[in-house]
């Protein structure tokens, strides 16, 4: 299977172009109908692959719950009204708290 095909592929290639890219990058994490509770989110985000991710350093990490997301190249987003939004600050240490453990 191609990297094109293989979501570890993508995710791999995405952490190395993070750890050579000398200017800070955003990672936006967008959780749909998993994203209604903190746990919920952390058992996506506490895969190895992504969570490899997360420890890059000079990365900006914004967490969102939506059903839709319109990413734009200077880095923002708009989200559809279904789902929680953006994730507070608390909530975003609590979900990579859990993620972690």
């Amino acid at each position: 299977m191609t990297d094109e095909y293989n979501a570890v592929g993508v995710l791999e290639k995405a952490k190395e172009s993070l750890d050579t890219d000398y200017s800070k990058s955003k990672i936006i994490i967008c959780g749909g109908w998993n994203s209604s509770s903190n746990l919920g989110f952390s058992m996506i985000i506490g895969q190895t692959e992504i969570l490899a991710l997360l420890k890059v350093e000079n990365t900006d990490l914004v967490i969102v719950g939506s059903t839709n997301i319109s990413v734009f190249a200077d880095g923002s987003f708009k989200l559809d009204s279904h789902g929680r939004g953006l994730i507070s600050d608390t909530d975003k240490k609590e979900i990579l708290d859990y993620a972690n453990n």
